[in-house]
């Protein structure tokens, strides 16, 4: 009877012991993935983040560069444009007047 009793309460034990070590498992596995997934989304996030970040900003300096140099060509070829205009007109101005001076003067 006691012996019954004893032998009993020892498989219980066991069985115990058994079902709690597999719970503990299950448990720790299913928290272990969790803490897994929510590490992996944070750091595709912030890699994504700095990824496109760096993208921007090389696209933006490309446009710059190219707005830059688009615009310096323009103002370079007007105020040339308007540098030989003058050039040409007071030489012409010079040309005249000297040309009259000679002519005025025979």
């Amino acid at each position: 009877m006691i012996e019954n009793m004893l032998e009993n309460r020892i498989k219980n034990m066991i069985s115990n012991m058994i079902r709690n070590m597999i719970r503990n498992m299950i448990k720790n596995m299913i928290s272990n993935m969790i803490k897994n997934m929510i590490k992996n989304m944070i750091s595709n996030m912030i890699s994504n983040m700095i990824r496109n970040m760096i993208r921007n900003m090389i696209k933006n300096m490309i446009k710059n560069m190219i707005s830059n140099m688009i615009r310096n060509m323009i103002s370079n070829m007007i105020s040339n444009m308007i540098r030989n205009m003058i050039r040409d007109m007071i030489r012409n101005m010079i040309r005249n007047m000297i040309r009259n001076m000679i002519k005025n003067r025979i």
